[in-house]
């Protein structure tokens, strides 16, 4: 839950935590949605920070419900082994972290960090999507070991350099009478 409290202590804003709707992502993507995040593996929080974004951008959740999941994804990763994925994710998450509380502060449009954070996030999101495009794909039906366009389902693959040279040769009949007529 977040507050923002005014000059005094006293709480102006609080939002709760959007527990219902991080569920219905967590479900989408068929992740337990009591899923412990302090071990969850860095490709579940990664994909879970852009499919909130989505959310976000698509109107579905709030500037405060993102940032707060976006705070809840949270995680430092050790500074010797951290991967340019890790820190790319790292940077965008504490950015969005943030977003909420940027977009309320005051000052000039010209140097609010409201509009730069979300730009780093945009960045973020823009350069891994492509993830989320790789979660919709339907594998195809596995294809046959050799030519997939030698075979016709239901029919049966050979695997000898016999059975090989023996399907050529039927291949080959096969297209030598229509050769005659157009030669």
């Amino acid at each position: 839950m977040s507050s923002y409290l005014d000059i005094n202590g006293n709480i102006l804003l609080e939002f709760p935590f959007p527990h219902e709707k991080l569920e219905r992502i967590l479900s989408k993507l068929n992740y337990p949605t009591d899923m412990n995040f302090t071990k969850a593996a860095f490709e579940q929080r990664r994909i879970v920070f852009l499919i909130a974004f989505r959310e976000f951008l698509n109107g579905n959740l709030y500037l405060e419900e993102f940032s707060e999941i976006a705070n809840f994804l949270t995680f430092r990763f050790d500074s010797e082994t951290r991967t340019q994925e890790q820190e790319d994710y790292e940077l965008a998450v504490y950015e969005a972290a943030d977003a909420s509380l940027k977009a309320r502060q005051m000052s000039d449009p010209e140097r609010s960090m409201y509009a730069a954070t979300l730009d780093a996030i945009w960045k973020y999101f823009n350069k891994y999507k492509y993830l989320l495009n790789e979660l919709a794909l339907t594998f195809p039906p596995a294809a046959n070991l050799e030519n997939p366009k030698a075979y016709k389902p239901g029919e049966i693959p050979h695997f000898s350099f016999k059975n090989t040279l023996e399907k050529q040769k039927e291949k080959a009949a096969l297209e030598e009478p229509s050769n005659r007529h157009t030669r």
